[in-house]
């Protein structure tokens, strides 16, 4: 039998029971057991617009590996959404109308500076090096990570992205950098788009929540440098213009309400 909750004020028991007596000690969700992933700038831009990951996998391993390149050594993130509303008075009544419009979304990261990729690079990580300029003749900005002896490059795997969007994407002209660090705001490559996703898991590793955050730009980029300072860190304001809840598979525990349990619920 299912443990009770306070499904109503008629079975509310302060004095002995939790609101909800169905949470396991361990049910909950951390920092580490979400992630954040650069992407393309829309869903519909993916090759496959995702594979299996828009049609409900059974898990994060069901994902094409070309789908996102997480994000590693991020302090912080925050999400915040806000909508228009606007406040209707008429004559004759005390009584208003309040009408809600538009929604408007920001995200902030603060990420760690460490020998790779600086958070500028991975948030664009999807955009073709090919496209970038390369006047030595060779792909000057190649995403890479090197392991210590420096003989390996240990790059992510390209972003799979639609063969017609990723043919119609701008050369960029302005540089923002070379390699793994980009700090040019300036470039030209900063006006085009870029995507994140959010996946969520629970401690237990099942799947809670993911979201893509479409059309994303940078507002603000911060990078400080200071004597007393242990690490080096970059912080990015960002708009996006929609997020898209992805679906994915959520397992339902054994002990799960059942139609026999909801009687004893009311009790």
């Amino acid at each position: 039998m299912a443990q009770k909750v306070s499904s109503s004020l008629q079975n509310w028991k302060f004095q002995d029971q939790h609101v909800s007596q169905n949470l396991a000690g361990g049910d909950f969700i951390g920092s580490h057991s979400c992630i954040i992933c650069a992407t393309g700038p829309r869903l519909a831009d993916i090759a496959n617009n995702g594979g299996a990951f828009v049609s409900g996998p059974e898990g994060v391993e069901d994902l094409e590996s070309s789908f996102a390149i997480p994000i590693g050594v991020i302090d912080s993130a925050s999400i915040q959404q806000s909508r228009q509303m606007a406040q209707i008075f008429e004559i004759g009544s005390k009584r208003s109308y309040l009408m809600a419009s538009r929604t408007v979304g920001m995200m902030n990261v603060a990420r760690v500076m460490y020998k790779g990729p600086n958070l500028l690079r991975m948030l664009y990580a999807f955009y073709p090096e090919s496209k970038i300029d390369f006047s030595t003749g060779e792909q000057s900005n190649v995403l890479s990570e090197l392991q210590k002896d420096q003989t390996t490059a240990l790059g992510p795997e390209p972003i799979s992205l639609d063969s017609s969007f990723k043919e119609n994407l701008p050369d960029i002209k302005d540089l923002p950098g070379y390699n793994n660090v980009f700090l040019n705001m300036n470039s030209d490559l900063f006006s085009q788009p870029y995507g994140i996703v959010l996946y969520m898991k629970d401690n237990h590793d099942q799947d809670v929540a993911a979201v893509y955050l479409e059309e994303c730009y940078i507002e603000n980029h911060a990078f400080s440098i200071s004597a007393n300072a242990l690490i080096l860190a970059e912080n990015v304001t960002m708009r996006f213009e929609r997020i898209v809840p992805i679906k994915v598979k959520v397992v339902r525990k054994k002990g799960a309400v059942t139609s026999s349990d909801v009687t004893n619920y009311l009790k």
